[in-house]
């Protein structure tokens, strides 16, 4: 039976038979992009009410239905691409059903795109309640142990998650419930087994919202690390554990008394139904976040409305007036309130096209390649972590990000001015943590003419002055496809690690602006090598003129000399690459369908090597014989 590649999902039995090299997705399924390093923003938060102390977030976050996680992206743009990574430390890809699988690993693009942001991303195991499901034969499965008391399902999860590249578990057991002490025990020394293999790696859902003496070994049992972190049920809103009184500080202090932080404890907060509170919960331990995708998706039908749901977005993030610096107090969500940004962006070279992971186009160094909607979050940019502050007019540059343009990718970022402002505009876009000197570039491909680039200048903040911006002239290079990459250098004088990095605005703005691309550079970056040996591993016919294909291909020669990383792999239509099938990391691609085009007795398919400036390498090639 023919069908595309899917996430990984299992039944704790299934998973005891899984093997990598058993199953036939399994380069489909990994992830490329390894877990960044990030700092906290301690430099110019964007918000100076915000909890500077060690307050984190999880999310839990449904991408799709539990079977209908596609591997490699989706061909419509209608898709949850989140974009406030600066806000989240651990992203739960939330799934699991009773009659779909009880253990979902997350899809590799997704994966891709938290790493590249500094953000772990745990699986999903969901044991549901009884009422919908849940067999306690399936829990017994799980903690099935070997003579020697190892859990071979414990084994298994963390081969799965070393092989498919994503970080740790969340462990949400409902069909016992988890208050049964007998349950809980077994469900600990699972935890404490693969910990101890795993350390930082598992979540568990603690039902009854608190953590006491009578259960904080779930999360620390004297010396050993049972838990990574824990998620306390919304049954923490009511502040009280049976008949005693028991607050989150109440929580947070038994954590602490076992020789764990309190930040350690995620108090979960229902956005589906708009239950809690994180100004209570963030004083005393951490956030958890219940399906913060679907305000977004709702508002913006189901992600059909990009603007929308970019206002949605903005709206949960960083509050109603959608600018972080100035959250009202009293907004139901806006997190920028409470929690300071954390950034990637901590060497050269660093390089985005402000490319959010989804479209209603695709465009390769200005040219559109692909006509219609798509999803695929492998390729998205690192996203501005102030969205948007404008200082100090901010009513005069409006930013958005646009998908009727874009250099890279599906998205491009809009600056309209009105033609009549009086003062320049100041637009921090990303904090950093970066060496400057004389020789570093600065380059930014923009649109539409080259004459009117006086308006534009890089803005830098260094360490020792982090709220004072300097300003650094652009001048036009070169033209690409009707954008213009202007570059500019430091003076003499600059030297020092970079805090802030945005742009100056300056009137009059004579039109729109389009940013394609932003780059802080010590060496050009060339193409990489090009791939090699493309074939086609399987040719599926759906009708008579059109089939589906898996494709594979070997990278470049051990060897090949290159300047430039690989940032991802294209799959043309034609020789000439002006028909983009598809975009991946992996050297795997899977085409859902490929139209004969006409009576053509061949279809010629090559596959390029992308640089993170956009500099193709060279192709690969075969042909579709009909």
């Amino acid at each position: 039976m023919h069908h595309p590649p899917y996430a990984p999902v299992w039944y704790p039995a299934s998973i005891l038979r899984w093997s990598p090299g058993d199953d036939p997705d399994r380069e489909f399924n990994q992830s490329r992009v390894p877990l960044a390093p990030r700092e906290l923003n301690t430099y110019r938060p964007m918000n100076q009410q915000s909890r500077v102390e060690k307050a984190r977030v999880a999310a839990c976050v449904a991408f799709a239905a539990t079977p209908n996680n596609l591997s490699q992206g989706v061909l419509d743009h209608a898709f949850y691409a989140c974009g406030y990574w600066q806000y989240i430390d651990i992203l739960v890809f939330w799934g699991g059903a009773a009659g779909e699988g009880l253990i979902l690993a997350p899809n590799p693009h997704v994966t891709d795109a938290a790493h590249r942001h500094g953000v772990r991303v745990f699986g999903n195991v969901f044991f549901p309640e009884a009422g919908s499901g849940g067999r306690s034969c399936c829990v017994d499965a799980f903690l099935t142990r070997r003579a020697d008391g190892s859990f071979p399902v414990a084994d298994k999860l963390i081969e799965a998650a070393r092989f498919y590249g994503f970080d740790g578990w969340f462990i949400n057991q409902e069909t016992d419930r988890s208050g049964d002490d007998q349950r809980h025990g077994e469900f600990r020394d699972f935890l404490a087994y693969a910990s101890e293999r795993k350390p930082d790696g598992f979540m568990w859902y603690e039902l009854s919202g608190s953590l006491a003496e009578d259960n904080v070994r779930i999360l620390q049992d004297g010396k050993t690390r049972v838990s990574d972190s824990i998620f306390l049920d919304y049954a923490w809103m009511s502040e009280r554990r049976g008949d005693k009184r028991h607050t989150l500080r109440d929580s947070a202090a038994t954590a602490e008394k076992a020789g764990r932080s309190g930040r350690d404890l995620y108090a979960g907060l229902e956005t589906v139904q708009g239950r809690g509170d994180p100004e209570v919960a963030v004083k005393h331990v951490s956030l958890a976040l219940f399906r913060p995708d679907h305000e977004t998706m709702k508002a913006s039908g189901n992600g059909r409305d990009l603007e929308k749901f970019h206002e949605g977005e903005a709206t949960f993030w960083v509050g109603g007036r959608r600018d972080p610096s100035d959250v009202p107090q009293g907004t139901r969500w806006g997190l920028a309130r409470y929690i300071v940004e954390r950034t990637p962006v901590l060497r050269d070279p660093f390089v985005t096209h402000f490319n959010t992971g989804h479209g209603t186009a695709y465009y390769a160094q200005g040219k559109r390649v692909r006509t219609g909607g798509w999803a695929n979050l492998s390729l998205q940019d690192v996203m501005p972590l102030y969205r948007w502050v404008v200082d100090p007019e901010r009513a005069a540059l409006k930013p958005r990000f646009d998908y009727e343009d874009a250099f890279e990718g599906g998205t491009s970022l809009l600056l309209l001015m009105p033609h009549e402002a009086a003062r320049p505009s100041l637009l921090p876009l990303f904090q950093a943590q970066m060496r400057v000197t004389p020789q570093t570039e600065f380059s930014v491909v923009a649109k539409p003419d080259e004459e009117e680039w006086e308006c534009l200048e890089i803005a830098v903040a260094l360490k020792q002055a982090p709220q004072e911006f300097l300003r650094i002239r652009l001048e036009p290079q070169e033209r690409i496809n009707g954008w213009v990459r202007l570059r500019g250098t430091p003076d003499s004088t600059v030297s020092g690690t970079a805090v802030q990095l945005g742009l100056w605005v300056r009137p009059p703005v004579p039109a729109p602006i389009r940013l394609g691309q932003l780059s802080v550079l010590t060496a050009e970056l060339a193409a990489p090598p090009a791939p090699t040996d493309l074939k086609i591993q399987q040719s599926i016919p759906l009708s008579l003129n059109r089939r589906a294909l898996r494709l594979r291909w070997k990278p470049a020669a051990a060897g090949a000399p290159s300047s430039s990383p690989l940032r991802h792999y294209e799959v043309y239509r034609g020789e000439d690459r002006s028909v983009l099938l598809g975009a991946t990391l992996n050297t795997c691609f899977y085409v859902e369908s490929l139209e004969r085009d006409r009576l053509e007795k061949e279809t010629p398919l090559v596959v390029c090597a992308v640089g993170p400036t956009g500099h193709r390498s060279g192709v690969a090639k075969t042909v579709v014989e009909w």
